[in-house]
């Protein structure tokens, strides 16, 4: 009985996520300085792009709650996310210590992925395991076939279905599904589809946005070092995006 009740699940979950979109809340882990941050994100998609909002001010229960937070939607704070179609991503952050919002477009990762044979239940779908590596960072992931949707969290994607866990091995970063729901309409915050389209011609390469960023973060550490007790000197210091969850880029090789 209770196998049968499962199939029935099963069975009713594949159906709804095919006809509707679906919204995914992921806790993101980052565990880069001894101290693990939690924030809540959200995958909005639907079967011709998606969205990916990453809330870094405040911890929201579930989506419905992130929509009716009328002090979030005023600050301007749904900027920091991803637009994700088949062919590129739309990215907008701001640079660190820097007021100035910016919108970049990114090509859609081809990670290649290696599917294993380790399979589990993750909120009573079945997963199986893969890893592969981006931007300098090997991931092990858990998607299931049974929400046929090729994504995930952040810009992880390219499996033959949705990414429901995702661990980069040296535990610096990771992304858990804590709920899943299944909508028939398919809601953005107004104010975040407005500002892609009314910024189109803003849009600036990605390579330039990390340029921005990786100055940004030279200048964070020189500030730093430079309140360092006096006489105390570092050795072997990191590359500036060590800690950064794109540790290097496929530009970066190529020949210039």
């Amino acid at each position: 009985m209770k196998r049968f009740l499962l199939f029935l699940y099963v069975l009713s979950a594949i159906f709804s996520f095919s006809q509707n979109s679906i919204v995914i809340k992921y806790d993101f882990v980052q565990n880069t300085d001894n101290t693990s941050k939690i924030y809540g994100q959200f995958l909005v998609s639907n079967k011709t792009e998606s969205y990916y909002i990453m809330p870094f001010h405040k911890v929201f229960k579930n989506y419905d709650e992130l929509l009716n937070d009328q002090d979030y939607a005023d600050s301007g704070r749904y900027m920091n996310s991803l637009k994700k179609t088949d062919n590129y991503i739309l990215g907008v952050a701001y640079i660190p210590n820097n007021p100035i919002i910016k919108i970049y477009k990114d090509f859609t990762p081809e990670i290649k992925w290696k599917i294993l044979s380790e399979t589990k239940l993750i909120f009573n779908f079945n997963c199986q395991s893969a890893v592969g590596n981006f931007r300098g960072r090997d991931y092990k992931v858990w998607f299931t076939t049974e929400i046929p949707i090729s994504d995930g969290p952040w810009k992880l994607s390219g499996l033959p279905g949705l990414i429901l866990e995702a661990t980069d091995s040296n535990g610096y970063f990771s992304f858990t599904a804590s709920g899943i729901s299944s909508n028939s309409s398919y809601v953005i915050p107004r104010k975040l589809i407005n500002f892609y389209s009314e910024n189109d011609k803003k849009i600036i390469k990605y390579s330039e946005f990390i340029f921005e960023e990786n100055n940004a973060l030279s200048v964070f550490r020189q500030k730093m070092m430079a309140n360092l007790p006096k006489g105390v000197q570092l050795t072997n210091i990191p590359p500036i995006r060590k800690l950064e969850i794109e540790a290097n880029f496929e530009w970066e090789n190529e020949k210039q």
